[in-house]
């Protein structure tokens, strides 16, 4: 049996959907908004589409952040448990594994947002 801590397949496979839904927006947000020249307008210095990417990356780093650390403890928790069954402590380690990967994905595909000026 799973124990409490873990979700099953679909928590396993929560944080590379967020890095997906992440990637869509920011790549999808970025042409729509130099094609139809939108948001454009200079607050403190950049564009508002920049403002507004980097509010969707940043808010899924936060949410990834706190899944990852979340996985690693539950992960934590069933390699000190010796008693717990070997399905609770593979998807433990499987959800770790996908949330550590889906968080730095997610940082590689935000980092051009910080020195790259968007419709250049």
């Amino acid at each position: 049996m799973i124990s409490a801590h873990s979700g099953g397949l679909w928590r396993a496979m929560i944080g590379l959907v967020i890095w997906m839904f992440c990637f869509l927006a920011l790549y999808g947000g970025h042409a729509l908004g130099c094609q139809r020249a939108m948001l454009l307008n200079a607050v403190f210095g950049l564009p508002l589409l920049t403002w507004l990417l980097l509010l969707v990356w940043l808010t899924s780093l936060a949410v990834l952040s706190w899944l990852a650390i979340r996985g690693w403890s539950a992960l934590r928790v069933a390699r000190r448990e010796g008693s717990s069954p070997q399905l609770s402590r593979f998807m433990s380690v499987l959800t770790s594994t996908v949330d550590i990967a889906g968080l730095a994905s997610t940082v590689i595909i935000g980092l051009p947002l910080v020195w790259i000026p968007v419709c250049a």
